[in-house]
């Protein structure tokens, strides 16, 4: 039987199908190598970075124990001083027994511009629960200076000093000025304006009891204060306008639209009886008014 010899072009045609045999088992195990790699690299280098991660951290904590022993108790709560949340350093709130990244925590909400304004106000820090808060809360001292001379700069603990009076020491409640309002212990400049601005809306004040309607001004305030007998400013009441009276504090919006409607319908208000006769005011609120209103 003699042996079949291909032709030229049959080799040709026999060694081009042998190449595209290959080149198909070559890219099958490329698309392969392609499609499962690197999903098992990224999987792979994920884990590294997260068991690098919680390695740092550890390393991180377990130093920052050895340098502070105490911290190995959970029960440690540090000492209690009054301290300014707005000016403490990273040492006083260590001190006083945060958490280091509590600590931290404050520290960068400063970095950023933030400022409290009150002890409530510093309850918001993120990771201070309401037990800590407890224990810290009679020892907060914010103190209010003007925002625009009072800087914090790299946890600095500047701050505007001013020299307080003594107990016993009073002033005028209708003379003193915010710099005079400053001195009296317990209050910083956001009060001392706050009782300024108070006391231009009522007129002047005519009993240091008013100082109670301003919202968180220290207990036992009124001891600070003498009230000089003289007449406050009024408001007459038959000329001005709906802005001008709402602004005095003892009128709301319903009595002073009810005022200047009836002015405009029925002319004006000749005395405290036609005033009482609108039926928009208590007695009591009739009576705390009586210094403050003038009808001609």
């Amino acid at each position: 039987m003699e042996k079949r010899r291909f032709t030229r072009e049959e080799l040709y045609g026999l060694v081009a199908v042998l190449f595209v045999i290959i080149l198909i088992v070559v890219l099958l195990r490329l698309y392969k190598r392609e499609t499962t790699g690197p999903s098992n690299n990224q999987a792979s280098t994920a884990q590294q970075e997260l068991s690098d991660f919680e390695a740092q951290i550890k390393k991180d904590s377990l130093a920052w124990v050895k340098q502070h022993p105490h911290w190995n108790n959970e029960k440690v709560v540090g000492k209690l001083f009054p301290f300014d949340p707005n000016t403490a350093n990273y040492e006083t709130f260590m001190a006083l027994g945060f958490a280091p990244w509590q600590a931290k925590n404050a520290l960068k909400y400063r970095a950023k511009g933030g400022r409290w304004k009150s002890a409530e106000h510093f309850s918001h820090l993120y990771g201070l629960s309401e037990q800590d808060f407890a224990r810290l809360r009679p020892y907060i001292v914010i103190h209010q200076e003007n925002n625009e001379r009072t800087q914090y700069r790299n946890d600095s603990i500047w701050r505007q000093r001013v020299e307080k009076y003594t107990l016993g020491t009073k002033i005028d409640i209708n003379e003193a000025d915010t710099n005079a309002l400053k001195k009296i212990p317990g209050i910083g400049s956001y009060y001392a304006g706050k009782i300024v601005r108070y006391r231009e809306r009522l007129g002047g004040f005519v009993s240091k009891q008013q100082l109670k309607e301003i919202d968180g001004l220290p207990d036992n305030i009124e001891q600070w204060f003498f009230i000089t007998k003289q007449i406050p400013n009024q408001v007459y009441i038959n000329k001005v306008s709906f802005k001008q009276l709402i602004r005095h504090p003892y009128f709301n919006y319903e009595q002073t639209k009810a005022i200047i409607n009836h002015i405009r319908l029925n002319g004006p208000l000749r005395n405290w009886e036609e005033l009482r006769f609108l039926g928009i005011f208590t007695k009591k609120e009739l009576d705390r008014l009586y210094p403050y209103v003038a009808f001609s």
